[in-house]
């Protein structure tokens, strides 16, 4: 068997694959440890389908024999460098539907699948971006404070509602307006994929990781509209809505991760130049806490303990959220002065 990696033969030996799923798998691991990931697989002069090869556990091509495969050729490509390539397609997506939208109900309907077909990919490269840059959609909000995840829950919805009838004068609107406030986000994502990547991109910069002050201020924002969540779970859990609030905790606990994520990024980048400046705005600190609190949340969760879940939320959790708050508000004023 013969493994190309952009035209380049690798020596790959063989331990305990027996089938070529074993060995795509193995392959996207080692691709993976220099931040790249697979774009194109043939297998014997023959185009892989890696979606449905992914997808589908009794595909006849995973389960092709070692002895079967004659050569692997594979493309690679850079995460991020995909990942800006998902968001230029997006802009492709939302012109055409906007063109067609301008042609008037009749050509619309006739074109119905092609709006929808659009829109679904405008939704895969949303999320392909966001899994590849590592970017919680509930931190990346518009002018506006409207969260991306939301977004994302308006075009699904619209694709689901209308894969069964015709598109409509109601649907025509929703979808302008979700694809007129498209720009926006796009660019907060490139931003936001710029400061929680930089240091795998190694810019050319004066030390300063750039668009840190404006992310900082929407992570504020996030923070000042999310603080609602604590008082809506404990809420659910004292009216027997279990799901909403377990929703509700998986949300926060994203946000929370993504706040740790971003300061990690800063603290390891040195963009302030005083080490300790962190803890004296109280981040380390309180970072320590929260985690500590979320591990107690987890056991309880296992537990099936509502009301030390509760409790925990309510008396630690809320409080240590709201420090966090203003010490971002603090951290991203002295970085905007500096």
């Amino acid at each position: 068997m013969k493994i190309l990696v952009n035209e380049k033969s690798i020596d790959f030996t063989l331990e305990n694959e027996s089938k070529l799923g074993d060995v795509i798998r193995n392959l996207e691991k080692w691709i993976a440890q220099s931040d790249n990931v697979i774009r194109s697989v043939r297998v014997n002069n023959r185009d892989l389908n890696l979606d449905n090869f992914n997808n589908d556990v009794n595909n006849n091509e995973s389960n092709m024999k070692i002895e079967e495969i004659k050569t692997v050729e594979i493309v690679t490509s850079n995460k991020i460098d995909l990942a800006f390539d998902a968001m230029s397609t997006i802009d492709e997506f939302r012109n055409n539907i906007l063109r067609i939208f301008e042609t008037g109900i009749e050509e619309i309907i006739k074109r119905n699948d092609e709006v929808l077909e659009g829109i679904g990919l405008i939704i895969e490269a949303l999320q392909l971006s966001l899994k590849i840059l590592n970017i919680n959609a509930e931190v990346v909000i518009n002018s506006r404070n409207e969260r991306l995840e939301n977004i994302l829950g308006e075009l699904n919805k619209i694709k689901k509602e209308y894969e069964r009838k015709y598109l409509d004068e109601k649907a025509v609107e929703s979808i302008s307006s979700v694809m007129n406030r498209m720009d926006e986000y796009i660019v907060k994502i490139y931003k936001w994929g710029i400061v929680k990547n930089y240091p795998k991109l190694k810019l050319d910069t004066t030390g300063e990781i750039p668009f840190i002050a404006e992310i900082l201020k929407d992570i504020f924002s996030v923070c000042k509209d999310t603080e609602k969540k604590f008082e809506d779970i404990g809420t659910n859990i004292q009216v027997g809505e279990d799901l909403k609030a377990y929703q509700g905790i998986y949300s926060l606990v994203g946000i929370i991760n993504e706040i740790i994520d971003l300061f990690k990024v800063i603290k390891g980048e040195i963009y302030i130049n005083d080490k300790d400046l962190l803890e004296n705005f109280g981040i380390e600190g309180i970072f320590g806490k929260i985690t500590k609190y979320l591990k107690e949340v987890e056991e309880s969760f296992y537990n099936e303990d509502l009301i030390t879940i509760a409790d925990v939320i309510e008396y630690e959790l809320k409080p240590l959220f709201k420090k966090l708050t203003e010490s971002i508000k603090e951290i991203g004023n002295f970085i905007e002065i500096n």
